[in-house]
């Protein structure tokens, strides 16, 4: 049967859920609300954490299990049951909570969860046909936790304009279930919005509003959108990273019954219907660009989603009022917002202030406890008498006595417990802020940088500006902390004396490294009058200017009497700037200096100390040409400190240095093997361009120079593989399939000629492809394909090939006639192998019995082959007094047949095995007559 309206149940339930919410056993908290549609009702059990259940109906009694207790009764809801639900009552068992539903006629139930949240939707048999078509497919996108985005979603780099028809149109952009959302203030034909991927209009949906304009469309995942504008137009840019607001809306806890969201140009709120979820939206466009709200925040009473542009409020109790005044929106209800007792807490509001710690100084004083010993026992027994659901706060309170009076470690201590108890009062502007400073205070700078920035929306003015300005300082970041400290104007008197002399440390050594000479020995001399180890820190930074005035003798005296303090922070950098300015002073030698610092620097690390101390034993190492330790110093600088100003430039020396190794031949004075080693274990450096593919390639040359064939062709092998296409990845393949001929694997020299194959080839490269290839064919003794791959090249190289091929299969005519071709007109006085080539013809000429051509080559050499190499043998080849029985017996006492594959041996060396530089450690003497 139809039902009516289900909302005097959520008013129930909600009656009774939020009295006695805070006796939940286990720290579980449940909250129930309902959401109507059009065809059936959601009844929603929001766990603050992801719980198990088990669903069962049987007739008209519906069971729900839960695997997590909690107090409920069901007192509170009798009189308040819709039609549709006869009764509902609570359980509570060993095992969890259970739910008992009694239906009343004609009405079903089906489940499913989404994140923390249960939920189960009411409907009525005769409904269940008319349901929307889609429902379905909403519940699996729901039920699964995913966004379906289409090939022709947003990506990268795409930009949407949207025109309006006035520049005051407000616009709101955020998302959203999957998609990009564009709210505006004005109605905008989608005609207006223009976009480099015209198919993405395709997939546009316009979404019904109360009033303007909204659509939304795919966006693929992990992308996110940024907001400008020109006159009249808005312009979205997709982006990869995760896209923050130039200008965060702040929101301020009033009272607590009252969040504002403070902002000046804003359009009325537009309501809209979320098609997943049915969630009610409260959107308020902003008319200024690049105006939102950072993350998404969940509070009990309404959630807040991150937006790149405007205010996207959803409430999740009945009874939240959204208002817009004149500077922001109001968001409040009568009831409260139900927010936890520790983001309530008087002195936890948006009072402006980062730390009062004139206040916190006052934690736990009372008439028997005057003295800070006392005000921290009295909080601490007051905190283990204090309830459950309220100690979160009382944590809290005793972390601010105890950072009050500078014990910031214990403050830290003492909120993570109170996180444990309360997992909402991480959200706190102080505990933020308290964290913030400790982790500074730490030196944990990345994550103190990070909190200080989020708290920039909350706070302003002098006392975060000297905070920032101290983690710019002790990051080394000195033209950064000079602005931040002259915004500071002054260390708060009300600070301990640990925070004082910690900020007046860096705040003179600030101004001294800004040339500020004067305003730096005013607050040198400030130090003194502090606590603590004022003295020592006056003493190192008093070195400091020593150095700067050229007087290091006065600077090594003062950090010599210092280095052994007990404070590490000034042993460590005392110890670390004398050994300097004893190196520079010639004092002790580079060997010492360094065997100093690598000792040092395990005694600090972290912070910008460990970076200058890496920085420089890089410097010390490579100035002693040991190049693996130096560039280890430089890749632990730049791991280490990923967010370093300067680790840009460490990163860039490390990749000149690759260069200067293994491009301009610097490596060729290490060893091959120590050489390979650090190309392996420095290969990310290798550039992707053609100076990377070089550098390959002269490795490889540098590995075939000493034989390490099988370590030059991976090297090639990946080159090909992944580097390399076209004609490059030709030439390239030839050079591999080379080192395969030299280790004897013409198989893979063949297979790789074949995959690397390109049709087309320049003349040059397609020749040198061949000559490979009938080599190959030599080595397999395929002589007959040898010769038909190069039977059309007339080069010097192809020349000899087919003379090693005649001369092996022992066709001595063939053979004398190509040597008469390579021959040619030889350079007189005749070289070496010229020589050697004419020897070879004679005994081509001698074996093939060509007796006319013995004696023609003995008229037309014998006068240049009178003295000199292989003379004697010329004459005992070519005389014409020589007899069968004297050339027989010279065959067989100089073996003279093999001197022309000698001579193919020494040409395969000259042209395989090209020679980057001499390697002395592989030279072997050269025997050769």
């Amino acid at each position: 049967m139809a039902r009516k309206n289900l909302v005097l149940f959520l008013i129930g339930i909600f009656s009774f859920l939020l009295i006695s919410s805070s006796g939940f056993a286990d720290s579980s908290k449940l909250f129930i609300r309902l959401i109507k549609h059009d065809h059936f009702d959601r009844l929603v059990f929001d766990w603050l954490d992801p719980t198990g259940y088990e669903l069962s109906q049987q007739g008209e009694m519906i069971t729900i299990f839960f695997d997590r207790t909690t107090d409920m009764s069901s007192e509170s809801f009798r009189e308040k049951l819709p039609n549709t639900i006869q009764s509902i009552d609570f359980i509570d068992t060993d095992e969890g909570l259970g739910v008992i539903l009694m239906l009343s006629d004609d009405v079903q139930a089906r489940s499913f969860r989404f994140q923390t949240k249960i939920m189960i939707d009411v409907f009525s048999e005769r409904k269940q046909d008319a349901m929307v078509p889609d429902e379905i497919e909403i519940k699996k996108k729901i039920e699964n936790n995913i966004s379906i985005t289409p090939d022709n979603a947003l990506r990268r780099n795409e930009t949407l304009t949207i025109s309006t028809s006035i520049s005051g149109t407000g616009m709101a952009v955020f998302k959203r279930n999957g998609y990009l959302w564009i709210v505006s203030d004005e109605v905008i034909s989608l005609d207006r919005l223009k976009t480099k991927l015209e198919n993405t209009k395709d997939k546009i949906q316009r979404i019904p509003a109360s009033s303007g304009t909204a659509f939304r469309l795919p966006l693929s995942p992990n992308l996110s959108t940024s907001v400008s504008k020109r006159k009249n137009n808005w312009i979205l840019s997709i982006k990869s990273e995760e896209a923050r607001p130039k200008t965060i809306i702040p929101v301020i806890a009033k009272t607590e019954n009252d969040i504002f969201l403070k902002e000046d140009n804003l359009s009325r709120p537009i309501t809209i219907t979320d098609p997943e979820g049915g969630y009610k939206l409260y959107i308020i466009p902003a008319g200024t660009a690049d105006h939102g709200v950072e993350g998404n925040r969940d509070f009990i009473a309404f959630d807040l989603n991150a937006t790149s542009q405007g205010i996207v409020i959803i409430p999740q109790i009945t009874g939240v009022t959204i208002r817009k005044e004149d500077d922001g929106v109001l968001v409040t209800r009568q009831d409260g917002l139900l927010l936890s007792l520790s983001s309530i807490a008087e002195d936890d509001m948006f009072n402006g202030k980062l730390f009062d710690l004139k206040k916190w100084q006052d934690i736990g004083k009372s008439e028997t406890a005057i003295s800070y010993a006392k005000q921290e026992q009295e909080t601490l027994l007051k905190t283990a008498k204090t309830p459950l659901e309220e100690r979160g706060n009382m944590r809290l309170k005793f972390a601010k006595l105890v950072f009050s009076h500078g014990f910031w470690d214990q403050a830290m201590a003492a909120m993570k417990a109170a996180a444990i108890d309360d997992t909402e009062i991480e959200k706190l502007p102080h505990y933020k802020s308290i964290r913030a400073a400790s982790n500074f205070l730490a030196r944990r700078y990345d994550e103190s940088t990070e909190e200080f920035n989020e708290l920039r929306a909350k706070y302003s003015g002098e006392e975060l500006s000297l905070w920032l300005g101290g983690i710019a300082g002790e990051t080394g970041q000195w033209e950064k902390a000079l602005e931040y400290f002259q915004t500071a104007d002054t260390i708060p008197s009300y600070y301990p004396a640990p925070y004082q002399v910690r900020f007046a440390s860096i705040i003179a050594e600030t101004f001294i490294k800004n040339g500020q000479i004067q305003p730096g020995l005013a607050f040198l001399k400030g130090l003194l009058a502090k606590k603590s180890n004022a003295e020592e820190r006056y003493r190192f930074l008093k070195g400091k200017l020593h150095m700067l005035e050229k007087r290091p003798d006065d600077a090594i005296r003062e950090w010599e009497g210092i280095e052994n303090s007990k404070d590490k922070w000034i042993r460590a950098h005392s110890k670390f700037h004398l050994t300097n300015a004893l190196l520079q002073q010639n004092r002790i030698k580079r060997p010492e200096a360094i065997k100093r610092l690598e000792r040092q620097r395990f005694e600090w690390r972290g912070d910008e100390l460990e970076f200058t101390m890496l920085t420089r034993l890089a410097d010390l190492y490579l100035e002693e040409k040991n190049y693996r330790k130096g560039m280890d110093m430089l890749r632990e600088a730049a791991l280490n400190f990923p967010n370093h100003p300067e680790t840009v430039n460490v990163t860039k020396k490390l990749t000149t240095l690759f260069k200067k190794l293994f491009l301009e031949n610097e490596a060729d004075n290490i060893k091959p093997l120590q050489a390979l080693a650090l190309f392996n274990d420095f290969r990310e450096l290798i550039p992707v361009d053609d100076e990377g593919n070089k550098i390959v390639q002269n490795m490889a040359k540098r590995l075939i120079n000493v034989e390490l064939f099988d370590r030059a062709a991976l090297l090639l092998e990946h080159q090909i593989n992944y580097r390399l296409y076209g004609v490059e990845r030709a030439a390239i393949g030839a050079k591999l399939a080379e080192v395969y001929l030299l280790s004897g694997e013409a198989d893979k020299a063949l297979s790789t000629l074949q995959v690397t194959y390109f049709i087309d080839l320049p003349k040059k490269v397609s020749q040198r492809r061949d000559l490979i290839i009938a080599r190959a064919y030599i080595q397999k003794k395929n002589y007959k394909r040898a010769l038909k791959t190069i039977r059309r090249n007339k080069s010097r190289e192809a020349q000899i090939l087919r003379v090693e091929m005649f001369w092996k299969t022992q066709d001595w005519k063939n053979a004398a006639k190509y040597l008469k071709i390579l021959i040619g007109r030889p350079k007189k006085p005749l070289d070496n192998e010229s020589r050697e080539l004419i020897v070879n013809l004679a005994v081509a000429l001698a074996l093939s019995d060509n007796e006319k051509g013995l004696n023609q080559l003995h008229k037309t050499y014998s006068k240049h082959m009178k003295d000199g190499y292989l003379s004697s043998d010329f004459q005992a080849l070519t005389s014409p007094k020589r007899e069968l029985k004297d050339f027989n017996e010279f065959i067989k006492r100089y073996d003279t047949i093999n001197k022309f594959e000698k001579f193919i041996e020494k040409y395969h060396d000259r042209t395989n095995k090209p020679m980057t530089q001499k390697e002395p450690e592989e030279k072997k003497e050269d025997k050769t007559t």
